[in-house]
């Protein structure tokens, strides 16, 4: 996993792991 600019990365992880969360507790 490559680490970029801290504040961008953490904040679409953060954006891609809630939406990928809700979207498995979807299912």
């Amino acid at each position: 996993m490559e680490i970029g600019e801290p504040g961008l990365a953490r904040g679409e992880l953060a954006s891609t792991r809630s939406l990928a969360a809700a979207f498995w507790l979807g299912l």
